[in-house]
């Protein structure tokens, strides 16, 4: 999400260290996403989606189907 009014920064900045504590972690940012758009936006819902179908089934991102 690119929307965090209030500490946006130090967040991002926490976020992408926590992504480093697992080897099947990705930090994914959705660009004009909300934590309430996630859900109530179609598109933004889509992209998460996607990115947990990913990480859930790495094989098949890579094309190894």
């Amino acid at each position: 999400m690119t929307e965090q009014s209030r500490y946006g920064e130090v967040l991002t900045s926490l976020q992408n260290e926590l992504v480093q504590l697992s080897t099947n972690s990705r930090h994914i940012t959705v660009a004009g996403a909300t934590h309430y758009t996630l859900v109530s936006k179609s598109k933004y819902a889509a992209a998460v989606t996607d990115a947990l179908r990913r990480v859930a089934r790495p094989s098949e991102s890579l094309g190894d189907r």
